[in-house]
């Protein structure tokens, strides 16, 4: 083989891992969690206060992941759009046996400046749970009389900020200028384990 050969192959077998890593990260990147099977009015036995004259955002997040403070940035440019017609609860996933209860103290610090936004500790995902919501990240918008009319994810990516359908769709749900997209992929990381079967089994579900 001559050396000019050489050098291209050993070219070709360096830059061949790199290529195929940054195609796994977008692979990632792009890649939507399980949307949530909520319920089509607001569900009874939740602890969550709906306003009977607003629009209302539930908002699930877990404190480690990644992609949480994308989606609570996102919520931010959101809550600054929506005035007074919009009222956010965002649902902090905390496990039994974190007894600190510090986890995501950095989330809510942010959160804590925005108004109309209330900040709930969702232990063990019970609340998350009463609205089949599987990913974190995933927000869901009942109107005024209890009505979900939006399930999705207010980020357009893993960890992106920016323009996203989400978004552009609650926007225009409670200017009421159209249905709107009904639903949006969710990016972000599962609320809490889940259980291998033949397929994936939520706790949520059994």
């Amino acid at each position: 083989m001559s050396e000019h050969r050489k050098i291209i192959w050993m070219s070709f077998a360096w830059m061949a891992p790199i290529v195929f890593g940054f195609y796994l990260l977008d692979k990632h990147t792009m890649e939507a969690g399980e949307s949530a099977n909520a319920p089509v009015v607001w569900p009874q036995g939740s602890a969550l206060i709906r306003s009977n004259d607003q629009f209302n955002l539930v908002l699930l997040i877990h404190p480690e992941c990644p992609c949480s403070l994308a989606t609570v940035n996102e919520l931010e440019k959101l809550m600054s759009k929506s005035g007074d017609r919009l009222k956010s609860k965002v649902l902090v996933y905390r496990a039994s046996n974190d007894l600190t209860g510090e986890g995501g103290s950095l989330l809510r610090s942010r959160l804590s400046g925005l108004l109309n936004v209330e900040i709930s500790t969702d232990v063990e995902g019970q609340e998350a749970k009463r609205f089949g919501s599987f990913t974190s990240g995933q927000a869901l918008l009942y109107n005024a009389e209890g009505v979900l009319v939006f399930s999705g994810g207010i980020t357009g990516s893993r960890g992106h900020e920016g323009d996203n359908a989400g978004e552009t769709a609650i926007i225009e749900l409670i200017n009421h200028r159209s249905r709107a997209l009904p639903s949006a992929p969710v990016y972000g990381c599962e609320l809490f384990q889940t259980t291998q079967t033949k397929g994936t089994v939520h706790e949520a579900r059994s």
